[in-house]
């Protein structure tokens, strides 16, 4: 049950593929394959696949062969893995979420971050807070941002579509979020003293850190105490969650 796949169409399929056929666009995540059946992968969770899962890039695989990804002229993937894209939908927009797109949109739907009306903070806006703000907004959320730079305000307010740009060194700014947010996306948990001391004073906000596994959390106010604070591991989402639209 495998495909092989040649400048993101289906060239060749197995007999055993039964979702995709020669001449389809698909899109490949960050990960190739995984045992498909530890508890994890049974729960379409295979990024924590028991016996460790196969990146695109640089991975080995189980029959010991290295993975080269986009370097490569072609890659041979499970079905399992891949996404088909709409042949409408164009495929630079497509990339991204199959990395931090399903990133911070897995989380999301798992902790039930799109109920219309609800407000989100987004703290950090690179590739994954950008998409976690597109999600928030085709949610229904009111989102917020929030950046220690003032010089991706204008950017940050124009293409990204947020309800509100907040400075988090400023703490006049800050003070005036406390009590407003449901959920916190945290993207650049480094850069938090001020923001613990403000925001997370809401007694049934909910936070949520996503991105890297080498990240810690320091408690740096006693207000912060009063969230529930989510590490979510989350690297690459999971194959249950399709990505692009259709």
């Amino acid at each position: 049950m495998v495909k092989k796949l040649d400048f993101l169409r289906v060239s060749q399929v197995g007999s055993s593929v039964h979702h995709f056929k020669a001449g389809d666009r698909v899109g490949v995540g960050s990960y190739v394959n995984s045992c498909r059946d530890c508890d994890s992968c049974k729960q379409n969770l295979e990024i924590y696949c028991s016996k460790g899962s196969v990146y695109t890039s640089n991975g080995v695989d189980f029959d010991g062969s290295i993975t080269n990804g986009g370097y490569s002229s072609f890659i041979v993937v499970h079905e399992r893995y891949c996404f088909r894209i709409p042949d409408e939908y164009p495929l630079d927009l497509a990339a991204p979420l199959l990395c931090p797109g399903i990133t911070v949109y897995s989380p999301m739907l798992r902790h039930e971050m799109n109920q219309p009306g609800k407000s989100l903070g987004v703290i950090g806006i690179g590739g994954v807070g950008h998409l976690a703000v597109k999600f928030g907004k085709a949610f229904g959320l009111n989102v917020t941002v929030f950046s220690t730079s003032i010089s991706k305000k204008e950017e940050a307010l124009s293409l990204l579509g947020p309800d509100k740009f907040v400075l988090s060194s400023d703490e006049q700014q800050m003070k005036e979020m406390t009590d407003s947010l449901h959920f916190i996306i945290d993207i650049e948990i480094m850069t938090m003293t001020i923001i613990n001391m403000y925001i997370y004073h809401s007694t049934a906000g909910n936070k949520f850190v996503v991105g890297s596994d080498d990240v810690s959390v320091k408690i740096t106010h006693c207000g912060i105490c009063y969230a529930d604070i989510f590490y979510t591991r989350n690297k690459f989402g999971n194959s249950h969650y399709p990505t692009v639209p259709g």
